[in-house]
């Protein structure tokens, strides 16, 4: 609408503009009495006047012309703008109905996902709580293996304390039917030596070979005559590996030897006499004058003065400490005392004098070595 306004506005300015000019040259043609082609002024007036209306003329069809050409574009575009107006419409009336079958699909799958998100929070929490008890059974799981392999380890403990208290009652049935054998035995007379017991010893001096091999032999041979003294066949004869062992530690020593055979176990007259070979440097163990025990001992007052029979057991216990602390002194074999000086009598007799505390002791009297023997005396200390 607006540009057919301005286009007949234009139209009535562009004609205005030409018949104004038309209406001027005429003026001017016939104040001045111009003449065009040779023609009268009059009628030159008049061809400029109809050559303005012929030019209005010309020009409105012109821009009519134009117009019209343009106004056909744009009618046509209109046409075709109202045709593709009313094919959107409807394209946009199907997408309208899609659109809505969306919203509507999408509203249905908005219940369904908050279905399914308050399903799947159910599900987590229904996960944590099944993480939480999968975390307790592998806990117990672990509690149930370190359970398992701990009574596994007491079963294993019990069956090797089983088995070896089955090894044990085995030993110890055998063991009882080796002492009931062993008592028989010593019942019967047959026992020849108990374990531990010296089959015998002596001292070597000797330090060359042949002096020591003479040596063995005649200490085998003393042997032997022990041992039939008590009932038994004979002694195992000396292997030549310890003989050649007991050659060469005493030739090496530079002082004498005392050589000890011991029984390693119960042995009965029925069987060969073992031993173990025990081989010491006889050294010496107490020097002479050199005080091996003592002891207080208390010999009443004049109102209740000790007996005879008092002192006499305490001299019998003193001999008997003495015997001990010999054999802590490595002297070998069963320590036999020989008393120098007083008797045992006459050193009680000699007490029974004396009142009141005093320490009594026993001294060597001579020098005394591994291999003995053990020559004491009772002093009086103070």
């Amino acid at each position: 609408m607006f540009l057919t306004v301005l286009v007949i506005a234009v139209l009535a300015l562009l004609a205005g503009v030409i018949a104004y000019t038309g209406d001027v040259l005429g003026t001017v043609v016939g104040k001045r009495r111009l003449s065009l082609f040779g023609v009268r002024p009059k009628l030159t007036g008049r061809i400029i006047g109809v050559g303005a209306g012929v030019l209005i003329m010309i020009t409105t069809a012109t821009v009519l012309t134009l117009i019209f050409n343009r106004s056909i574009d744009v009618v046509q575009q209109y046409q075709n703008f109202l045709i593709q107006n009313r094919e959107l419409e409807v394209s946009n009336r199907q997408l309208q109905r899609q659109i809505d079958n969306l919203t509507g699909q999408l509203e249905l799958q908005r219940e369904e996902l908050a279905k399914i998100q308050s399903e799947a929070d159910k599900l987590q929490v229904d996960n944590t709580q099944l993480q939480d008890l999968n975390t307790s059974l592998s806990n117990l799981n672990d509690q149930l293996a370190s359970d398992m392999a701990n009574t596994q380890d007491q079963l294993a403990s019990q069956q090797n304390a089983a088995l070896s208290l089955q090894n044990l009652l085995e030993d110890r049935a055998q063991l009882l039917a080796d002492l009931q054998e062993q008592y028989r035995a010593l019942e019967a007379g047959e026992l020849t030596y108990t374990e531990g017991q010296v089959i015998h010893s002596a001292v070597i001096s000797a330090q060359d070979e042949v002096t020591i091999r003479e040596a063995l032999a005649q200490f085998l041979q003393n042997a032997q005559n022990k041992v039939t003294l008590r009932g038994a066949v004979r002694i195992e004869p000396l292997s030549p590996d310890d003989t050649e062992f007991l050659i060469a530690a005493m030739r090496d020593t530079p002082t004498s030897d005392i050589l000890i055979f011991s029984s390693p176990n119960n042995q009965f007259r029925a069987s060969e006499v073992a031993y173990n070979i025990d081989l010491r440097e006889n050294t010496q163990i107490l020097t002479k004058g050199q005080l091996l025990i003592s002891q207080q001992i208390h010999l009443g007052s004049s109102q209740l003065p000790v007996t005879r029979e008092d002192l006499t057991s305490a001299l019998a216990r003193l001999s008997s400490a003495a015997r001990e602390r010999l054999l802590r002194l490595n002297m070998v074999g069963d320590v036999s005392l020989e008393t120098t000086g007083l008797s045992p009598d006459a050193f009680a007799e000699q007490l029974l004098r004396l009142k009141g505390p005093v320490t009594i002791g026993m001294l060597a009297s001579q020098d005394i070595y591994v291999a003995g023997p053990a020559q004491l005396e009772f002093v009086i200390l103070y």
